[in-house]
């Protein structure tokens, strides 16, 4: 018997650290489901779906990974997934058809713009899939991409109108497109903020 959790990383970003992550996984006999790795400024992230022996202990797999990873200072929390609520959610997930848009966003860099927009997406049961964020070199504004699951019923354009009057102030501006985005490449400054 195998239990499921879901295993979350922080750490310095050096040469090195995915391999170190993954043979302290492979020492614990932890099976890798799934995994995304994300780098920001000099800190790498690690989200992973790993299965371990029923008999591994929390404690044993937390520590195993602190000293594997020791060098790079990774921090490591665990999640235990329990099968129930699992099923339920993917349940959930069926029986709602999403439709897959990226949304762009951009403006002035002002506090609260990010919990303003995430605010607005949930009272729709807007899933927000994937994020990427960045502040503009001189500081003044900020660029956002959003991976987003929208229920086939909800109105994407008025959301935006919606966030756009509520974060005027910061001269919002979005635009929304059909599709899954880029997984992997962060966006290019021309992207970000266009002329």
């Amino acid at each position: 018997m195998r239990k499921q959790y879901m295993v979350s990383l922080v750490g310095l970003n050096r040469v090195g650290v995915l391999a170190a992550i993954t043979t302290a996984l492979d020492e614990l006999s932890g099976n890798l489901q799934e995994m995304s790795t994300t780098v920001v400024s000099t800190t790498f992230s690690m989200i992973a779906a790993v299965e371990f022996p029923d008999h591994r202990r929390t404690d044993v797999v937390i520590d195993h990974i602190r000293d594997v990873c020791r060098p790079f200072q990774v921090e490591v929390s665990l999640l235990e997934i329990d099968p129930e609520t699992l099923a339920e959610i993917d349940a959930t997930r069926e029986a709602t058809k999403m439709q897959a848009y990226i949304l762009f966003a951009r403006g002035r860099d002002e506090a609260g713009l990010l919990r303003t927009i995430a605010h607005e997406l949930s009272q729709h049961g807007i899933d927000v899939r994937n994020l990427y964020s960045r502040r503009h070199d001189d500081d003044t504004g900020f660029g956002m991409e959003m991976q987003l699951a929208i229920p086939e019923h909800v109105d994407i354009d008025q959301v935006c109108k919606n966030i756009e009057q509520q974060c005027e102030l910061a001269e919002l501006f979005i635009e929304v497109q059909p599709g899954k985005g880029r997984d992997e490449t962060p966006l290019t400054d021309a992207e970000m903020f266009p002329s």
